[in-house]
């Protein structure tokens, strides 16, 4: 007579050191924010402990060597348009300009260093469209000045710990937009 071996169950806290792992990764450079959004995600629906390793299995020690040092980001756009998605490590603060123009910045690939990033967006007769992976929290402060300002993200439904991207706008006669990656599968 065979015994089967039950599946040992998942905690709570289980889950909280996970995340915490996952949140450490992303803060110190080694997972993009993509990435981070889409494992937390996994985690939400694992059943088991053998699902957590391996949403952190591939990870290298955090005490590893970091990417390079973060570069200025800026993403400018006078009487055109400017498209930039972020493949390296993103600076603390940073700057999307439009003038007459439109600019988009995408984020889901970006690597951060640390918990918080700042961007300024600014959009003079022009547009701003940031778009952020789903799941990573938004803070979107406006001056709008005969503009518009909208935060179209999932930042009500932020994973819990995530790292926060904290949007100043400031439209003048144009319009500013923080949109999640789950509007780019919409339209294909």
């Amino acid at each position: 007579m065979s015994e089967t071996v039950p599946a040992q169950s998942l905690t709570d806290s289980d889950r909280e050191r996970c995340l915490e792992l996952l949140r450490s990764h992303c803060v110190e450079g080694r997972l993009t924010l993509g990435e981070f959004a889409d494992r937390a995600e996994l985690l939400l629906h694992a059943k088991s402990p053998t699902e957590l390793g391996v949403l952190t299995g591939d990870l290298p020690p955090l005490d590893a060597r970091l990417p390079a040092k973060p570069r200025a980001t800026w993403a400018v756009s006078i009487f055109g348009s400017s498209n930039h998605r972020v493949r390296r490590r993103l600076s603390k603060r940073t700057l999307v300009f439009s003038l007459f123009g439109a600019s988009r910045l995408d984020l889901g690939d970006a690597l951060i260093g640390t918990e918080e990033v700042s961007i300024t967006a600014v959009a003079i007769f022009g547009a701003v469209k940031i778009v952020v992976p789903s799941g990573i929290g938004v803070d979107m402060v406006s001056l709008p000045v005969f503009g518009a300002s909208k935060d179209d993200s999932e930042a009500g439904r932020p994973v819990a710990g995530s790292p926060v991207i904290r949007v100043q706008s400031i439209p003048f006669f144009g319009a500013v937009k923080v949109l999640d990656d789950s509007w780019m599968l919409e339209r294909g």
